[in-house]
């Protein structure tokens, strides 16, 4: 008898916490489309919010055990306390994957390692007006890193400095600065590859399309610095390997003897040189 009283005490308690909880605003941060968490007395409650597109720090109130309403944005210094609440790292921004989420990496991987466990890049939330490579402050909470603000310790040289090596076209391996430091140097490959990646279907697109209005075809094509070496066919089945300028596709080197003038043509115009000269042609 004695333990079921204590146990109703107990369901009766906790009845009393839930509706007391109910009854007040809580903060969180919150992506579009997620949920978000709060710990109350020990106890994670997990809701959907609504409007469900709300992204940012929010005041939520529960309208029911399983939904919360954006009552309003959260107060910088009520922001600022929470994230006090967690570790704190140096991030370097790479590339912007959604609306506040960018794709970063560690600006310290010794300090990363030891903390965490490993190295690699990771996504920080809710960043705001910060570009990429810039360095920041992100707050770990055991499972997403979440925007503190800018790093003012940085440099904001070497963020420049990158920014018009990319803008110039720089590949990675050719990246020069003084200062620059490894993991700087691996969050400008990073960006490197995965814009080179979203360009590629639309390079292919493009090279495709100046080969079969010519009659040809597009076999393969590979990025260097400021051109393509591309390798096209005949519609008799004969392989050529040319390199192109990247802005308007003129010749570097047509792959065959043009006596010099490889730059008088473009590579539409060279797959008519080759078809018409008896010495290519099968």
């Amino acid at each position: 008898m004695t333990y079921s009283m204590n146990v109703l005490h107990q369901l009766n308690q906790l009845a009393e916490r839930e509706r007391a909880f109910r009854a007040r605003t809580f903060l969180a941060p919150c992506l579009a489309g997620g949920g978000v968490r709060t710990r109350v007395d020990g106890l994670v409650y997990q809701f959907r919010i609504d409007p469900s597109d709300f992204e940012g720090w929010g005041l939520f109130h529960p309208d029911s055990s399983r939904t919360a309403k954006v009552v309003g944005e959260a107060e910088i210094d009520r922001i600022e306390a929470y994230l006090n609440l967690f570790p704190h790292f140096r991030l370097l921004l790479v590339e912007r994957l959604g609306r506040g989420t960018w794709l970063a990496y560690p600006v310290n991987e010794s300090d990363m390692r030891q903390r965490v466990g490993s190295v690699q890049p990771l996504k920080i939330h809710l960043v705001r007006d910060m570009r990429s490579f810039d360095t920041v402050l992100a707050a770990w909470d055991g499972s997403q890193f979440w925007f503190v603000g800018e790093d003012r310790k940085a440099d904001p040289l070497f963020a420049e400095t990158l920014r018009q090596a990319e803008r110039d076209g720089t590949r990675p391996s050719l990246i020069k600065g003084r200062g620059l430091t490894l993991e700087m140097m691996l969050a400008y490959q990073l960006r490197w590859v995965r814009q080179e990646a979203k360009r590629k279907p639309k390079n292919h697109a493009r090279l495709c399309g100046a080969l079969r209005s010519a009659g040809a075809e597009l076999v393969d094509f590979h990025d260097r610095d400021n051109h393509w070496v591309v390798t096209w066919s005949t519609d008799l089945g004969d392989s050529f390997t040319s390199a192109v300028c990247k802005t308007d596709l003129t010749v570097l080197s047509a792959g065959i003897c043009l006596d010099d003038r490889d730059r008088d043509f473009d590579l539409q115009s060279l797959v008519g040189v080759v078809e018409r000269s008896p010495d290519w042609a099968r």
